[in-house]
């Protein structure tokens, strides 16, 4: 196998791998913002807090749109295991 091909399925398996950790990290990063501004006009000091909240929100989440965001993983990996003994040669 060439190196160009390798280098290509490298590429997106990284690029499903950026696909599939984007938005879980978006939703944590905007729901932690968010937890913290109501916490700083509040004064609230509770540090358990933004931790229960985000993993609430990653997990509905990834619940709502597990599917559709495993799905490029999922398409390289079968592709990967069919074309396995053209690869190896």
């Amino acid at each position: 196998m060439e190196d160009a091909s390798m280098i290509a399925y490298l590429t997106r398996g990284m690029w499903s791998a950026v696909i599939l950790a984007g938005p879980p990290l978006v939703v944590a990063t905007l729901v932690g913002l968010f937890i913290a501004l109501l916490q700083t006009i509040i004064q609230l000091q509770e540090q358990t807090l933004p931790v229960a909240v985000k993993l609430i929100a990653v997990s509905s989440m990834l619940l709502i749109m597990g599917a559709m965001l495993f799905n490029p993983l999922f398409l390289l990996t079968d592709e990967i295991f069919t074309k396995f003994p053209i690869i190896t040669q």
